[in-house]
């Protein structure tokens, strides 16, 4: 099985990195699963690095998840086990795959879908900060907002697919049981 890394990147500064086993690609796009208790590498805009298991609960114990790299689209969505939403979402750049690496911009937009199916959106005054300082610019503005609607839409539809796909490939990857990414 495949392991690819995943760079979650932060403007001006700043990411993040984890790591996850390929369980394939669709029409949706590509799907990683990161088994429960695996490691999540952040670097603060400052350079200090602190690492942390993916996922983690209120009690800081980190849960299986499985995240939606889209063959076309300006998000990355993240399913994750016992969540309190049924998924997250990071509005980025188009994700890239450098062999074993796929990597994305975050542009500080957050869409979710809540458990009973409300959809909302967390960081817009973040984004908008970015905007005006020139960190996320016009045309990426348009496309983000653009992509907030769109996965709305989708998400919001009874039955949502894509939900369901996601639902049923976190299920998939904790079937496989199998070890922890380090």
């Amino acid at each position: 099985m495949d392991v690819v890394t995943i760079q979650k990147w932060k403007r001006p500064a700043g990411s993040g990195s984890w790591r996850g086993y390929v369980l394939g690609r669709d029409h949706y796009g590509s799907w990683v699963y990161t088994p429960a208790h695996s490691t999540f590498t952040g670097v603060h805009p400052d350079g200090r690095r602190e690492t942390c298991e993916v996922a983690q609960d209120e009690q800081l114990v980190g849960r299986s998840c499985v995240v939606l790299l889209p063959a076309d689209g300006w998000y990355v969505a993240h399913w994750v086990q016992g969540a309190k939403r049924r998924v997250d979402i990071d509005i980025a750049t188009p994700p890239l795959r450098f062999g074993d690496l796929w990597s994305y911009d975050d542009l500080e937009l957050d869409p979710y879908v809540d458990a009973d199916g409300t959809f909302g959106v967390d960081d817009e005054d973040e984004f908008e900060r970015a905007c005006a300082r020139g960190r996320i610019g016009r045309i990426a503005r348009a496309r983000a907002l653009e992509e907030v609607r769109s996965l709305e839409l989708r998400l919001t539809a009874t039955p949502s697919s894509l939900l369901d796909a996601g639902t049923a490939r976190l299920a998939e990857g904790q079937a496989l049981e199998l070890p922890p990414m380090r």
